[in-house]
This record gives C-alpha cells, structure tokens and sequence, in this order.
C-alpha cells in the first residue's frame, strides 16, 4: 500500500490532468491524513512527509495548492508542539521533524507575495525555537542554523522585516550561534557554560501566528 501511495504521487506530480478529477484528489487526501495520523508508525509518518514534499513541489499550482489547504496546517502544527527544551530520544522522530521543517520551507516557497511574510515569521519562530540549547539545539542545531541561512540568502528582505518586528528573535538566535561556536571550539567548561546560559536567558518566542492556507489555490 506504501508503495502504490508512492506511485499515486508520482502521477500527482507529472499530470495536471489530475487536478480535475476530483474523486483523485479526494482520495489522495485521505491517503495522505491516513498515514499521517499513524502516529504508532514513525517510518510510515515519514514516509508520508517525504511524499508529500513531492506533491508540494509539483509546477501546477491547482496541484500542490489542494494538498498544502488540506495538509499543511498538520505539518506546521506537528512542529508547534515540539518540547523544545527536551531532545527527542527516537532517532526516527528526529527524522520526521527535519523532514516537516523541509516541508513548511517548501509551503512558504510557494505562498503567495500576500501570505509569504507571515509564513516565513512562523517558520523563523520554529527554527529559531528549536535552537534551545538544553534540548533540540543539541540534535538540531547546524540544520536550522542551516535553514535560516537559506532564507536569509532567498528572502533578506522578509527575514530583515521579521527580525526587526521582533527583536528577541535576533538575539535568540545571535545566543544560539554564539553557544554552539563555544561547544565545538571551547576547551573551556566554564566559556560552554556561559555561552548556553545565554542562550536560556533569550526569549524564545511562543508561537501564536495564525495558520491560513485558504490563500493557496
């Protein structure tokens, strides 16, 4: 079933004609919350991310529009509720919030000039969230750091706006790159400890951005 889940996207993504076809459509998005809400099955979780980055990144627009309104929310949320402070024990959940932050990127990529902003705010939040030093920070560190390089490169204007609407998450994430510069070059303890217990002092922000993707066609 796994596979011919694959197969349908593969369709999805090489076929506009699809997009007319309702029952298609339809049943692609049951598929798709289907395996999605498996939580007891992170490989088959994983899996349905990873396909769905596919459909996301398809050039029709009535394509990839349907799935981001139908399923986007879910991804974003996944990583909303992230316990930031503590690090995630299964590698293979580890696994699936790299494979979703990958997602949200591609979602904001495709947003509209009149949704991006807001968008990219509420990624920045998780990425830069998800630098806590006791926790994430340690397993996730070099690839939101990463990513936020990424957008800094694609979007200087957008992530300049964010940063200056929202002070605190330049020196989180100022504290952060400082901390994890220390624990990889300090052969000093006591310059580690510094360094982290700034990063704790940050405000990492709450995320209390609405979610609207009724904006994709």
């Amino acid at each position: 079933r796994v596979h011919g889940v694959a197969n349908l996207l593969t369709n999805l993504g090489e076929k506009s004609s699809v997009a007319s076809n309702s029952h298609i459509m339809e049943t692609s998005l049951e598929i798709f919350l289907r395996y999605w809400r498996n939580e007891e099955d992170l490989a088959i979780r994983i899996f349905c991310v990873q396909q769905l980055h596919v459909v996301f990144q398809c050039q029709h627009e009535s394509i990839y529009g349907y799935f981001i309104r139908g399923m986007a929310f879910h991804i974003f949320e996944k990583l909303q509720n992230l316990n930031y402070s503590s690090a995630i024990d299964d590698p293979l959940e580890l696994t699936l919030v790299k494979e979703c932050i990958k997602c949200c990127t591609t979602v904001v990529d495709k947003a509209a000039d009149s949704q991006k902003l807001t968008l990219l705010a509420l990624l920045v939040y998780i990425l830069i969230s998800c630098l806590s030093p006791t926790g994430l920070g340690n397993q996730l560190g070099s690839f939101c750091i990463d990513r936020i390089k990424a957008i800094g490169t694609q979007y200087p204007t957008q992530l300049k706006s964010v940063m200056t609407a929202a002070p605190h998450l330049k020196s989180s994430l100022e504290s952060a790159i400082a901390a994890m510069s220390a624990s990889s070059t300090s052969t000093s303890g006591v310059t580690t400890h510094r360094s982290s217990r700034l990063v704790k002092k940050s405000n990492i922000p709450s995320i209390t951005l609405k979610m609207d993707f009724s904006g994709f066609k």
